[in-house]
């Protein structure tokens, strides 16, 4: 994956594709898996926890991919 590209993910210009997930997911060496299960502070704070519920990657509203 480019710099633009990622830098188009994290400005919300482009959607996050699984394929991208996947990459910037293994690029640091996490699994991910790991990601979907949230921080050891999410999994104490009920509130947060939710949060990272209701706010999924790339929803269906993100502009188009390029």
């Amino acid at each position: 994956m480019t710099a633009t590209a990622l830098s188009r993910i994290e400005r919300k210009a482009r959607r996050c594709d699984i394929d991208d997930f996947v990459a910037i997911a293994t690029a640091p060496g996490a699994s991910p898996r790991s990601l979907f299960a949230g921080s050891p502070s999410d999994r104490n704070d009920p509130e947060r926890a939710e949060h990272s519920r209701r706010s999924p990657v790339g929803q269906t509203g993100d502009a188009p991919h390029h």
